[in-house]
């Protein structure tokens, strides 16, 4: 019986609210400008081990990324046995398709493939909005 008192008074001191969520500010800011680090050096090829999978449909091998030069990057997605999926140039903001096997050759995958890539290998990307929590401890 003594320690239903105790378990009552332990439940009420661990269920109160945080003191570091006190006096939060919610601040807009306007334009932020990330980095990105990945994929920015010329001089080495980036050699990954992947696997897509595309409406039951499962492609694996190995995604090679190569930074040609300061804007644009030769993305290239192979079977382990050498043959080309995709083969995908950013420049800038454009992509260029150099080679799509034909299961992967429809509008909808390829939109959403180079989307995801350029969103990789893009080195410095402006963010539009972003909310930040500012916390003042008083």
């Amino acid at each position: 019986m003594r320690f239903l008192p105790i378990s009552i008074l332990f439940l009420l001191i661990t269920s109160c609210s945080l003191q570091t969520t006190k006096n939060l500010i919610v601040k807009e800011v306007s334009h932020i400008e990330v980095d990105n680090p990945y994929f920015s050096n010329t001089y080495i090829d980036y050699i990954y081990k992947a696997k897509i999978d595309i409406y039951g449909r499962k492609f694996g091998g190995i995604l090679i990324i190569k930074k040609i030069d300061e804007n644009s990057h030769h993305l290239i997605f192979t079977t382990e046995f050498s043959n080309k999926l995709f083969d995908f140039l950013f420049e800038n903001d454009t992509v260029i398709n150099n080679f799509v096997i034909e299961e992967l050759d429809k509008k909808f995958i390829l939109n959403t493939l180079q989307n995801d890539f350029k969103l990789l290998v893009s080195q410095k990307k402006s963010a539009k909005s972003i909310r930040f929590r500012i916390g003042r401890y008083l």
